[in-house]
Formats: structure tokens, C-alpha cells, sequence
């Protein structure tokens, strides 16, 4: 549930009974003690709404799926369950009710026109008649620039409209019963310093989003105006987005490929040696803006700066929108100058962050006797202070859910790294086996109140043994099951002689050991060429002398063109200089 709530304990809204097919997932924290047949029933008012007995495994958390139809718009004026102990005939005490607001629509409604940037029934901001025809110069901007919104369908009191002028958030604005009724207009400015900040632009973009007391969010961001901005701030021509195509940059045609900024080095403000450091600011549906800096110095004119930002920070930004400028340092030690901006939205992808990578996965499966998972985090724009919530959420073999939060605060080294590894002990793996695990994150910071909270997108992972097909790899070097660590200078090779592989096909090799930071894996496609041929990896020294002593299994997974998967068997072998604990530990 969401909160705070005005009146009430807190909020259910169309994320909380739709992210589930099975309904509102529910969590109750033990009791003490919890004993084999304890029953517990959850009601909501008077509707009893699940019913479970404890079975014998049961000596934790309770997870649970309400159905939906349970939640009508409006009040739950009690939330609560009873518990009737073991062998006992009367029931405890009901917990503590808590009052729900249900609310199951979103401010503006549905978007009529789903294949056009901007949400149709979230209109343009109202701007004065004189800006709109002579844009905001210097003197409109000291006095502020009013904007109107016009209302919306599903218009609720304490709504909460989040204006953008360009990439400046302004100040949020919580509707109040006035406003909200149509009494009062709905009134935003941009002040001085807001449009300094958005910059001059031929054409800069002012839209909003809006979400309701519950956070349900509009589905998109308003339809979007623009306004020529001259109000004294940048002077240099603005960069070109080269992959915005009338303003949009999309995600499926960018085809995981960078960015390219265009600078045109051409007037009499360039000079060789000057340096050119080029900002873009990317800014998501929800969350905070992500900003990425690079600089170039200029060797000569005139030319063109082709300055690439990398793929993974436009798709950090999917459905939230994009800007680029630029400061030019003058080398004789001028005043810098600066550009005016280039715009551009972002449409595809709807989650702002990648997956997380598995490092104990295979494939597609995860082994239920996996002793520890590690789980690296990484995303655009990491800062320290961000507080991460790891969500392992999966199914049990018998359909039941099961979900184990881990939560941390990124630290100042995490965040010069950008990556952060978290481990999942074995507990949370057995309980999934013969299921599947839904892993993925969401981040927030200090700012949550105005930027909102973002997720990751989800990585679906197999709970269950693998059935090996494949013959296993070699590992130059290995005899009688030992590898010698100092006959490796440099690398060892894995060599796969599995002949039947196909083009479009992906081969991926994995080294695992106890020592995680000493595991590693590798992968490459199956082209014409290599089709139906011997692969050959080849593994860093490194990952063998960092299991000096132990045990190592190397295996590899073939994704077949289809998207299928096929495992190998594996080749386990010591490490050890001389062999004699292996022949100790055989005659044992």
C-alpha cells in the first residue's frame, strides 16, 4: 500500500491489484509462537477474504494473494485479520484495522491516441497570448511566466501536477478541493530563475505529469507546447540529437546503439585548443534526472563534434525526455560561453534501470542447491546515498509466492565503482525450487517526494537441476582431474567441441568456484561462419590462481536460435600445484 493518506492509514491503487495476476500480494509478519495449525483469516470489513491454516514449514512470514475483485473504489474502513491459536476455541484480539483509500483510475484518464507522444487528454499548458506569439524574453522572465492547466478527467483533490520547463522541475502543485472542483484555476509559474536554469531555446519544451493521492501516475506525460525562450542566458548555436527524428527518439530504432550529439564548430567563437564539454540530461518518466558530461578539445575549424552518449543512458530514460548543451572554455582564458539546447523525448522501454545480473545463473535456470547468489546492480546516474530495495520475488514449486526484500544504502566507493553486489543466501533459493524467480530492484533517494521512485527491469529466472544434453568442455591443461596453477602464465583455454551449433545461436562458457570474485563467464554469438565449429575460449590467469586450493566446475549453455537453452555436462577438476591434498583427500 501506498502512504500517507489524508484520513486514512494508506492507499491501494492500481499498481498494488494489478502487478499480481493473482491479485494483491499481502504479506503478514510472524507471531509468537506460530504453531502447525494456527488458523488465520484476513478480512476486509466484513468480507473474509483468505483463510489459511499453518503447515509445519511455516515459522515466518506469510505471503498472499487477495483477489482483486475485493478492492471497490472507495474506503476499506477495516483492514484486519483474526488469529485462532492451536488447539484453542476463541480467537485473538483482531489486529490493529487499518482504514484503505482504493482508488483504481488514473489523473487524465486513458490516452486516447496511445501512438503519439503526449497524453491526449492531458492538454498543453495555457500560456499568455504574448508569450505565445513573442516567446519569454528578459523582462517576462523577472516577472515569471503563468501557466494553466486545464482540467483533466479523474481530476481528484490532492493531486499532485509536476511541471517541467525544459529539464527544470518547477515547484509541485497538490490541487486543492477548489481547484479540483473547477472553481479555481489551476495556476503554475515559472520563475526567473526556473527559466534561466531551462535555458533559451528556439523551441523549448514545457509539459507536466500528474499523479494522484495513491500515486497512480497518468499513463504518459501531458501533451507537450513548446516556447522560444530569449531571456539573455545562452548564445551559441544548439547541438544536434542526430537520432531524433522530429523530436523522438525511439528506442527500437536506436537498436541499442549510442546517441550521437552533433556540434557544429563553425563561427568565429572557436578557436584551436578551445575545449567543448557537452551535457546531456536525461530525465525519466519517474526518478531523477540523469546527467552525463563529456569534453572534447577543439584541433580544428571548421568541423563537426560527433560526441557519443552511451545507449545505456538514453534507456534509462525511456517515455521521460532528453536535452543536450554545451559550455565552450576558451583557451586564451575568455569568459566561457555556453549553447542554447537541443530537446528531444525518449519513447520504448518503460523500466528506467537494467536488470540485475544473476551471477550464479546458467542460462535461463538457476540450480535450487546454489549455496549463495551474488547480484550486481548497476544503472546510470548511481550516486551514494541512493537507497536500493532488492526485491527476490518468486513461486514455489506448488504456485504459493514467496518474497524476500534486501535493502541498502549505496556507498561513496559503490558509487565511484557505479556497481553494487548483493548476496541472497541459500534459503531464499531451495524455497523456489522447481519455480521461478522474478529478481529486480527499485531505487530511491532523499528526493522521493519529488522525483518519485524507479524500477529495474526484471530479470525471470528458472528455479530448478539442469538437464544436461551436451557434452561437457575441456580445459587445456587439466590431467587426472588437477589443473597446475604454475603452468599458467597467462591464459587457459575451454575448449567447447560441440559441433551442432546453428547461426543465431549464443554460446556461453562459466568458470564457477567457491570464490566469487575468482568465477567468471563468457559468451559469444554463432555466426555462418563458426556455425557448426569447435569454440574456443580463452580464461585469464587469474580466475585459476584465485581457486588455488579449491575445487572448479566449467560448463557452458547453448540459447539455441530458437530461445531455447541446452546445458553441458560438467568438468570438474582441483587446482593445485602439486596434487598431493587431491591424492590425500582420494586415499580418505
Amino acid at each position: 500500500m501506498t502512504s500517507p493518506v489524508a484520513d486514512g492509514d494508506g492507499g491501494i491503487n492500481l499498481a498494488v491489484v494489478e502487478d499480481h495476476t493473482e491479485g494483491a500480494f499481502c504479506i503478514i509478519d510472524p507471531w509468537s509462537p506460530m504453531q502447525e495449525g494456527d488458523i488465520i483469516d484476513v478480512y476486509l470489513d466484513s468480507n473474509n477474504v483468505w483463510h489459511h491454516e499453518l503447515l509445519a514449514d511455516q515459522n515466518e512470514r506469510l505471503f498472499f494473494f487477495v483477489d482483486r475483485q475485493w478492492f471497490v473504489p472507495g474506503w476499506i474502513e477495516q483492514c484486519y485479520y483474526v488469529l485462532l491459536r492451536k488447539n484453542e476455541t476463541t480467537p485473538d484480539d483482531p489486529s490493529a484495522p487499518l482504514r484503505l483509500l482504493v482508488k483504481l483510475d488514473r489523473p487524465g484518464g486513458r490516452d486516447k491516441e496511445p501512438h503519439l507522444p503526449g497524453h491526449s487528454e492531458l492538454k498543453r499548458v495555457q500560456l499568455p497570448p504574448e508569450v505565445i506569439t513573442q516567446g519569454v524574453d528578459a523582462e517576462w522572465a523577472a516577472k515569471g511566466v503563468p501557466m494553466t492547466i486545464q482540467p483533466y478527467p479523474n481530476i481528484a483533490v490532492r493531486d499532485v501536477i509536476q511541471v517541467k520547463w525544459g529539464s527544470v522541475f518547477l515547484d509541485p502543485l497538490s490541487l486543492s478541493p477548489e481547484q479540483a472542483a473547477g472553481t479555481q484555476p489551476i495556476e503554475i509559474i515559472a520563475d526567473q530563475a526556473a527559466i534561466l536554469a531551462g535555458g533559451d531555446s528556439n523551441a523549448l519544451l514545457v509539459q507536466y505529469v500528474v499523479h494522484d493521492e495513491v500515486w497512480n501516475y497518468s499513463e504518459k506525460w501531458s501533451i507537450s507546447t513548446t516556447v522560444r525562450v530569449d531571456a539573455g542566458a545562452w548564445r551559441l548555436e544548439a547541438p544536434i540529437i542526430e537520432e531524433a527524428i522530429d523530436g523522438i527518439i525511439d528506442l527500437k530504432t536506436l537498436n541499442q546503439q549510442d546517441v550521437t550529439v552533433q556540434i557544429l564548430v563553425r563561427t568565429e567563437d572557436f578557436k584551436i585548443g578551445d575545449t567543448v564539454t557537452m551535457t546531456w540530461i536525461g530525465t525519466p518518466q519517474v526518478g531523477k534526472p540523469l546527467i552525463h558530461t563529456q569534453a572534447q578539445q577543439i584541433t580544428k575549424t571548421p568541423t563537426i563534434l560527433a560526441l557519443k552518449v552511451p545507449y545505456a543512458e538514453a534507456r534509462a530514460i525511456a517515455m521521460g525526455s532528453a536535452e543536450a548543451s554545451y559550455v565552450l572554455t576558451k583557451e586564451n582564458g575568455d569568459p566561457p560561453l555556453s549553447s542554447r539546447r537541443a530537446f528531444a523525448n525518449v519513447v520504448g522501454d518503460l523500466y528506467a534501470h537494467p536488470a540485475p545480473v544473476l551471477h550464479e545463473q546458467l542460462g535461463d535456470t538457476l540450480e535450487p542447491d546454489t549455496l549463495m547468489a551474488n547480484v550486481d546492480i548497476s544503472y546510470p546516474g548511481i550516486a551514494d546515498g541512493d537507497f536500493i530495495e532488492l526485491i527476490w520475488e518468486g513461486t514455489r514449486s506448488d504456485g504459493t509466492p514467496y518474497v524476500y526484500p534486501q535493502t541498502h544504502s549505496v556507498s561513496r566507493s559503490e558509487a565511484e565503482d557505479k556497481a553494487v553486489t548483493l548476496y541472497v543466501s541459500d534459503e531464499h533459493i531451495s524455497v523456489l525450487a522447481n519455480g521461478r524467480l522474478d529478481l529486480w530492484y527499485q531505487v530511491s533517494n532523499d528526493q522521493v517526494g519529488v522525483y518519485g521512485q524507479s524500477e529495474s527491469e526484471h530479470l525471470l529466472v528458472k528455479v530448478q537441476a539442469l538437464m544436461a544434453t551436451l557434452p561437457s568442455p575441456t580445459v587445456e591443461g587439466v590431467e587426472n582431474g588437477i589443473l597446475d596453477p604454475s603452468k599458467i602464465f597467462d591464459k587457459v583455454r575451454v575448449l567447447v567441441d560441440y559441433t551442432g551449433t546453428v547461426k543465431g545461436d549464443i554460446l556461453t562458457y562459466y568458470w564457477t568456484g567457491s570464490n566469487p570474485s575468482a568465477s567468471t563467464s563468457g559468451w559469444i554469438p554463432i555466426t555462418t561462419v563458426s556455425a557448426g565449429k569447435p569454440v574456443t575460449f580463452r580464461v585469464d590467469a587469474e580466475f585459476v590462481t584465485g581457486h588455488i586450493g579449491q575445487s572448479v566446475k566449467v560448463r557452458y549453455a547453448l540459447k539455441h536460435a530458437t530461445g531455447a537453452y541446452s546445458y553441458s555436462n560438467t568438468l570438474d577438476f582441483f587446482i593445485d600445484t602439486c596434487g598431493k591434498e587431491v591424492e590425500q583427500n582420494k586415499k580418505a
